[in-house]
C-alpha cells in the first residue's frame, strides 16, 4: 500500500494561534530505500518500481524536508557520502566530514573520478515507464566548494540508466542523465562552481574558504540553513525511454580520492513521475452529447492527462478500435492512425471523426475506441454513436406583392445541421432572393445540409390588390370592457392596423379574418385609422370610433387593529360615478353599509353595481400589529456586556412591569439575576399587554472556551486539543 508523508501546517483562531516558520534543512533516517523510492520519490498513476536496493552505507540514505528556502526542493530524497545528520545548517565548518570507511568503490563513479571513489552511497531499482519522457528534479551539494575546484578533490555523483534502446558507455550500457542543461556535460565539482556555469551554481562558503578562493563578497543567505559550502540550482535529469520497457537506474554519489569534505545529492520528492493517468471522452455533435451524423464531421474524441499528470513533455497515447464497435472503419467511417500525441505544454488532444452518409436503413452503429497500454494499471475507453442523418426540412412561403413592388421569396431551415447551402433556379446561393413583381412565376430552391442531406422546395409570386380598411362606429363601455367597433376589411390576411387613441400613436393590431371584422378597443376616447397593410403590400386606411367608459369610484378610509388578535379595526367608504344610484355587497359577508366598525383583520372587498349593471370589485385590507413576544437575547447578544433588552412585535415602544409593580422603560431588566426566572409583563404604544416567565441571561464577554496561544508539533505528532470552558 502506497503511504504519504504529509507535512500538515494549520492554524486555528479561538482568541489566534499559529505555528512559527522555520528555514533551516532537517533530514532523519527512518524511512528504508523501498519507502523512499516508492511513497516520497516516485509519482505517477501506477506502481511500476521493483528491485528497490540501498548502495554503500544507510547512514548516507535519508529523507530531507523544509529545504524550500534554501535548495529550493521542499522534500525529498537525500544521498550523503557522510551521516544525512551533517547536512543541516548553520554552515559552521568548512570541512563537514563523515567517513564511512567503504573503499570498494563504484563502477560508475570510477569512469567519471580523477582517483578511487569511496564512501559510494546511493539507491537502485528497476521501474517501468507508462511515458516516452520520464524526468525529476535534484541538486548537487558539496563542502568541497570552493578550495577544491579544479583540483583532484572532486566528489562526484551520477543518475545511470540502463535498459532497452539505451547504448551507453557505463555498465550495462548504461547512459549518465546528470547533465549540465543544454550540454552533455556531466555535473560535478569542476563543471558546476563559481568558475564554470556560474548561472547553476549557489554560494554558501564561509568567510575563510572565500579569503583562501580569492572570491568577491557576495551575500550567502543560507548560511545558517544548510551546511555545504555550495550547491547548484534546481536541475531536471531527463530520461527518454520507450514505454512499457523494463529499465534499470543507479543513482550514487561517492568521495574522491578521499573520506573527507562531504557531498550529496537532493531528490525531489514526487518528481519521479513514470507517467500520469490519461482518460478517453468521446463528445458528439448536434446529433447529441455522444452521437454524431452519418456524412458529418462534428465528432471526435478527447485524450486528457488527468489530475497533477506534468505536461512537460510531449506524450503518445495508442488505442485501438473495441470489439464491440459495429461501425466499419472505411465503410462507415476514416479508419484511425492508432495513436495520438498530446504536445508539451498541452493537457489534451482531439481525434476528429469522419463518418460516411450512405443510403442503407441501417439504425445507429457504435463506434468505440480503448487504450492500448499493456503496462497500465488502468484502462478507459470512449464511444459514439454513428446515427443516420436527419432529413432536411424547410418551409418556402409564396410571396405575394403589389404591383410595381419586388418579391422576396426566404427560406426558412427547421431540421438539418448547420451550415446550409442554397441553390435557386435563378442561379442565386442565398436563403432568400429577391424577384421581380410577376403573377404566378414559380422559383426551385435546394437545400443541402452539412450531413449532405437535400431537399427541394417550390414557391410562386402573387400580385395582389392593395387593402382597404374603414373604422367606425360610436360605444358606451363598462371600466375594463372591451368595445367591439365595426371594421371593413378587404385584402389577403393577415392584416396590420395602425391607429391613434386621442391623437397618440398605439401599438399596431394583427387580425387574421377578411371582410366585415370588430377593432376590439379596451380603453375610453377617440380611435383614427391610420394604416393598413394586409400579407402584400399597404392599402388605404380611414375612419373615426368614439368609445365612452361608465366609470366606478369607491375612496376607502382604514383604521387597523391594536392589538394581534383585537376587533377594532374599522372601514369606511365613500362611492361615486357616472350612473348612479348603486347596490353593493360584501365579502365576507357584511351588513349592506358603507360604514363597519369592530373589524378584525383581514381583507374586506366589496363589489358594487351600478345602474347600468356596470360592476366593480375594490377590496381593503385592515392590518393588525405582530403578536407580543418576550425579551430576548441571541448567543451573539451573550458575547457582549452591554446588550439591550428589548420586547418583540407589537407596537414599540415598550413599557415593563413586575406583576405587581408600576410600568415604567424596563431599565432594571439588566439588574436580575443571571439564570433566575422571572415573570414580566409587556405592554406596548397601543395599550396592548402580555404576560411572561422569562430566564435571564448571561453574558460572557471573554467568550465561551479558549485555546492555548501558540502550538509547535513535530511531524507525526498527534495532539488532543481540549478547550479550557469560561462557562
Amino acid at each position: 500500500m502506497r503511504r504519504s508523508f504529509i507535512l500538515l501546517v494549520f492554524s486555528l483562531w479561538i482568541g489566534g494561534w499559529s505555528l512559527p516558520a522555520q528555514t533551516v534543512l532537517v533530514t532523519h533516517n527512518d524511512f528504508t530505500a523501498n519507502t523512499l523510492v516508492k511513497d516520497i520519490f516516485a509519482s505517477g498513476a501506477c506502481e511500476n518500481i521493483d528491485l528497490i536496493q540501498p548502495i554503500g552505507h544507510t547512514a548516507g540514505i535519508g529523507y530531507f524536508e523544509n529545504g524550500s528556502a534554501s535548495i529550493g526542493l521542499d522534500r525529498g530524497i537525500i544521498l550523503s557520502t557522510g551521516p544525512t545528520s551533517n547536512a543541516p545548517g548553520p554552515n559552521s565548518a568548512t570541512d563537514r566530514s563523515g567517513d564511512f570507511n567503504d573503499n570498494s568503490g563504484d563502477p560508475d563513479l570510477s569512469s567519471l573520478a580523477t582517483g578511487a571513489v569511496r564512501d559510494a552511497v546511493g539507491i537502485e531499482f528497476d521501474f517501468v515507464p507508462l511515458d516516452s519522457f520520464v524526468s525529476f528534479r535534484y541538486v548537487f551539494a558539496s563542502e568541497e566548494y570552493c578550495e577544491f575546484v579544479g583540483s583532484e578533490y572532486n566528489d562526484v555523483f551520477g543518475f545511470f540508466i540502463s535498459g532497452p534502446g539505451i547504448n551507453g558507455s557505463f555498465s550495462d550500457n548504461a547512459r549518465n542523465v546528470a547533465l549540465i542543461p543544454g550540454s552533455n556535460d556531466y555535473v560535478a565539482i569542476n563543471s558546476v562552481n563559481h568558475q564554470h556555469h556560474a548561472n547553476f551554481f549557489v554560494r554558501n562558503e564561509l568567510d575563510e574558504d572565500q579569503q583562501q578562493c580569492h572570491l568577491d563578497p557576495v551575500s550567502r543567505p543560507h548560511l545558517n540553513d544548510i551546511e555545504y559550502d555550495g550547491f547548484t540550482q534546481v536541475l531536471t535529469a531527463v530520461l527518454r525511454l520507450q514505454p512499457c520497457e523494463t529499465y534499470h537506474i543507479r543513482l550514487v554519489v561517492g568521495d574522491v580520492a578521499d573520506e573527507f569534505f562531504d557531498s550529496a545529492v537532493f531528490l525531489e520528492a514526487g518528481s519521479f513521475n513514470l507517467g500520469g493517468q490519461v482518460d478517453l471522452v468521446a463528445e458528439g455533435g448536434s446529433a447529441g452529447p455522444d452521437a454524431v451524423y452519418e456524412g458529418c464531421d462534428d465528432g471526435y474524441f478527447r485524450f486528457r492527462r488527468v489530475g497533477e499528470a506534468p505536461n512537460t513533455f510531449p506524450l503518445t497515447v495508442h488505442y485501438v478500435l473495441s470489439q464491440g464497435s459495429t461501425a466499419g472503419a472505411g465503410e462507415d467511417f476514416a479508419p484511425f492512425a492508432g495513436e495520438v500525441t498530446i504536445p508539451a505544454g498541452v493537457n489534451f488532444v482531439d481525434l476528429p471523426v469522419t463518418t460516411f452518409a450512405d443510403t442503407l436503413d441501417e439504425g445507429p452503429e457504435r463506434l468505440e475506441l480503448v487504450l492500448d497500454i499493456p503496462c497500465a494499471c488502468y484502462a478507459d475507453s470512449a464511444f459514439l454513436w454513428i446515427q443516420p442523418p436527419q432529413v432536411v426540412e424547410a418551409t418556402l412561403p409564396d410571396a405575394y406583392v403589389c404591383p410595381g413592388e419586388a418579391a422576396i421569396l426566404q427560406a426558412s431551415v427547421t431540421q438539418g445541421m448547420m451550415p446550409y447551402t442554397y441553390q435557386w433556379s435563378t442561379g442565386e446561393d442565398d436563403s432568400g432572393i429577391t424577384v421581380p413583381a410577376l403573377d404566378s412565376v414559380s422559383y426551385q430552391l435546394t437545400i443541402t445540409d452539412a450531413c449532405e442531406q437535400t431537399t427541394e422546395l417550390s414557391a410562386l409570386t402573387w400580385l395582389v390588390t392593395p387593402p382597404l380598411a374603414e373604422l367606425s362606429g360610436d360605444v358606451t363601455i363598462c371600466e375594463g370592457d372591451t368595445a367591439q367597433l365595426p371594421l371593413t376589411l378587404s385584402g389577403t390576411p393577415p392584416f396590420l392596423l395602425h391607429y391613434t387613441l386621442d391623437g397618440v400613436d398605439q401599438p399596431p393590431v394583427s387580425l387574421v379574418a377578411a371582410n366585415e371584422y370588430f377593432f376590439p378597443a379596451t380603453a375610453e376616447g377617440t380611435y383614427v385609422l391610420t394604416s393598413v397593410k394586409d400579407q402584400g403590400c399597404p392599402g388605404a386606411a380611414n375612419g373615426t370610433a368614439l368609445v365612452d367608459e361608465m366609470r366606478i369610484l369607491a375612496e376607502g378610509l382604514v383604521w387597523p387593529v391594536s392589538c394581534f388578535g383585537g376587533t377594532d379595526g374599522a372601514l369606511s367608504v365613500n362611492l361615486s360615478g357616472d350612473n348612479p344610484p348603486f347596490t353593493y355587497t360584501w365579502q365576507p359577508g357584511l351588513p349592506a353599509q358603507l360604514a363597519h366598525e369592530q373589524l378584525s383583520a383581514g381583507e374586506y372587498a366589496l363589489q358594487v353595481t351600478d345602474a347600468r349593471g356596470c360592476q366593480k370589485t375594490i377590496s381593503w385590507l385592515i392590518a393588525e400589529p405582530d403578536p407580543l413576544a418576550p425579551v430576548s437575547v441571541d448567543c451573539e447578544a451573550l458575547r457582549r456586556d452591554d446588550f439591550v433588552f428589548s420586547a418583540q412585535g407589537g407596537t414599540p415602544p415598550y413599557l415593563y412591569a413586575r406583576p405587581t409593580g408600576a410600568w415604567d422603560a424596563g431599565e432594571w431588566l439588566a439588574d436580575l439575576l443571571p439564570g433566575q426566572t422571572y415573570d414580566i409583563r409587556v405592554q406596548d404604544a397601543n395599550g396592548c399587554e402580555a404576560d411572561f416567565s422569562w430566564l435571564a441571561p448571561a453574558p460572557f464577554p471573554d467568550g465561551m472556551a479558549s485555546l492555548p496561544p501558540s502550538l509547535v508539533l513535530s511531524l507525526g505528532e498527534r495532539y488532543p486539543f481540549q478547550p479550557e470552558w469560561l462557562i
